[in-house]
């Protein structure tokens, strides 16, 4: 949701001039749009700031009124800068429909997730409602330490990644601990984001571990000396996830085409200006699926 304001008009006009539909960015009167102050470092690592404002609007009747193309997507995409009723309500309406045909859903816990008794400021009751109600949780290295108490950042063998793989024992073991740890609340798939490191999706077991065991893919990212501003990376991840996925690629390829998407937005200053670089220095010989420029079928 935007504010009736100039911060929510642009955004809009944005999204417009881009062929995005805007039909459930609903706006809220009286309320302030939602803004992030981000502060760039020397080496392109950022701080930001999170003000939600009429984010916190969004409400499950805005959901109820988008029934329709949410039961209709492929893939339902959600993070946590709205109240955590909305979204459980969206993920509740989703997995409604037909299995085998209903949205896949994938909840970026992002900002990472208080648990508290605020729910109108955003803090949850607890994780499992919210872990068993999406198909995979993708969170980064701080937002699964601060969920699952699992320390992965300082006790991950970072200074001793071998040259070769660009990734230490140490990180491995504490991120699949923590994933593990999200599993037993709830979570059935977890896609952790690890920074230069690439990311890693653990899944399984199931009910009868011989049919589904535990899995563990990891993708490595590519170095990438040019780096200019890392503000939306995990975002241009997460977008293209997405679409890899609703046009059929399997996870784990989804996976490592989004890798390479947030690589080259790491390359540009800005956030959504940095998407647009994207998409024009990725050519269609490489994503064969056009994934960039046509909606899923």
């Amino acid at each position: 949701a935007v504010g009736d304001d100039s911060f929510g008009e642009r955004p809009r006009r944005n999204f417009e001039s881009l062929g995005v539909d805007t039909t459930h960015l609903a706006s809220k009167t009286g309320v302030a749009s939602g803004v992030a102050q981000i502060m760039v470092g020397g080496a392109g690592e950022n701080v930001i700031v999170v003000v939600p404002g009429a984010n916190l609007q969004l409400s499950e009747a805005d959901v109820a009124a988008a029934n329709e193309t949410i039961q209709g997507c492929k893939v339902l995409l959600l993070q946590n800068e709205i109240l955590p009723a909305v979204s459980l309500a969206a993920m509740r309406l989703a997995r409604a429909g037909p299995e085998g045909s209903r949205p896949i859903i994938i909840l970026n816990a992002a900002p990472a997730p208080k648990i508290g008794a605020h729910a109108d400021r955003g803090e949850w009751e607890g994780f499992r409602e919210h872990l068993e109600a999406c198909d995979i949780l993708c969170v980064n290295e701080s937002e699964a330490e601060a969920m699952s108490g699992i320390n992965i950042v300082d006790g991950s063998g970072i200074g001793s990644r071998p040259a070769e793989t660009g990734l230490g024992d140490g990180l491995i073991n504490a991120a699949t601990e923590a994933g593990k740890e999200l599993q037993k609340m709830g979570a059935k798939k977890v896609l952790i984001t690890l920074g230069e490191a690439g990311a890693m999706l653990l899944s399984g077991p199931g009910p009868d571990p011989a049919v589904e065991p535990f899995m563990m893919i990891w993708s490595p990212a590519k170095s990438c000396s040019e780096v200019q501003d890392t503000s939306g990376a995990g975002d241009a991840f997460l977008g293209a996830l997405a679409a890899f996925v609703a046009h059929g690629v399997k996870l784990g390829a989804a996976m490592g085409k989004a890798i390479e998407m947030a690589t080259e937005s790491v390359k540009h200053k800005g956030t959504q200006a940095s998407f647009r670089a994207v998409a024009a220095a990725l050519s269609d010989s490489e994503f064969p699926e056009n994934v960039l420029q046509q909606p899923p079928a």
